[in-house]
């Protein structure tokens, strides 16, 4: 472990000893949920929370995916704080998305001058919001910076506002976004991360995880003030900048040996320098990720999901209170 949890008022408190900063995120993610492969989905999470818009050139979308009470708004929160800033709600207007866009992510927002690192987070999201707001769909369209520019018509009569949507995004919601037609473009610019409650997973799926469900913490009760400062410093840090340049153009001569390069690659930089990895192992652990989103991803649906979460959870209801009829009855337990 990376880190120490002691208990000192009602706040854990988060002690880092040790370690690159991509392990130090990536034990505070596995300290507030469970993942199903954890060793495969958890780097990813952390790579993409991590990564410096600033110096990127393309910026995808991490999806979290998964019934409710599994743990995404956990890592949603986690993402925003590492940003000192908050998360958004399905509720809110494309306008308001646009000014937290404008003004979060510079220094100067009246300006647009001196940009920072910033991740927009918005959870809850419903395939009818993106599908009815086409305003609203090409904000989430935006992956390339050269083609970041939003055209909106303005209060002034015969006159358009340009807003500038170039940002990286973390969203949530219970609906695999990526079986609606109407969202193709979206399925395309996604990281999708399955979510699934601890007690249908599988022995498989849980193995690596660091927790039991008992044993969680909820991220309310975590201060990330320090890691947060510690990720700004990392790539405030001229060497790291600079490194971070130089993995890039070294990447170009391994693009074909990348699955969705196009969407990886920035990504697979970060990963190489928070965790002091070699290029290669973070490709590696990249393309190990998208063989598991189409092997494992794809094949279930949301409903199916919610579904058979709900009918294995009544299952063991109705198993365990047979049995404690069966022991009050003086009976044999029920097998």
């Amino acid at each position: 472990m990376v880190f120490l949890v002691i208990s000192s008022s009602p706040l854990y408190v988060l002690t880092f000893l040790s370690g690159a900063i991509g392990k130090q995120i990536e034990s505070v993610c596995r300290a507030v949920c469970v993942l199903p492969y954890p060793d495969i989905q958890f780097p990813i999470v952390t790579s993409f929370i991590a990564s410096p818009v600033t110096l990127m050139s393309t910026a995808g979308i991490l999806f979290l995916w998964g019934s409710s009470g599994t743990g995404k708004s956990q890592i949603a929160t986690i993402a925003a704080s590492l940003y000192r800033t908050d998360t958004v709600l399905a509720n809110s207007t494309f306008a308001s998305l646009r000014n937290k866009i404008q003004h979060e992510r510079f220094y100067d927002p009246l300006q647009c001058e001196f940009e920072k690192n910033f991740i927009l987070v918005w959870e809850d999201i419903t395939p009818i919001l993106l599908i009815e707001n086409e305003n609203m769909l090409s904000l989430f369209n935006v992956l390339n910076r050269k083609n970041s520019r939003i055209t909106i018509s303005s209060q002034i009569p015969g006159t358009n506002m340009v807003f500038d949507a170039f940002a990286l995004k973390v969203i949530n919601s219970i609906h695999p976004l990526w079986t609606f037609w109407e969202l193709n473009e979206l399925k395309i610019r996604m990281f999708p991360i399955w979510f699934k409650k601890l007690d249908t997973m599988t022995s498989e799926e849980y193995r690596g995880n660091s927790y039991e469900l008992s044993d969680l913490n909820d991220v309310e009760d975590i201060t990330l003030d320090k890691l947060s400062s510690q990720l700004e410093i990392f790539w405030r840090d001229i060497d790291n900048c600079n490194q971070y340049s130089k993995v890039k153009k070294q990447l170009q001569k391994h693009k074909k040996d990348i699955i969705n390069a196009r969407l990886s690659s920035e990504i697979i930089v970060t990963h190489s320098l928070i965790y002091q990895l070699s290029i290669n192992e973070s490709i590696k652990r990249f393309n190990d990720y998208w063989d598991f989103f189409i092997q494992k991803i794809l094949t279930i649906s949301s409903g199916t999901e919610q579904f058979l979460d709900s009918f294995i959870a009544q299952s063991i209801e109705a198993k365990t209170n047979q049995n404690q009829q069966a022991i009050n009855a003086g009976c044999p337990e029920l097998i």
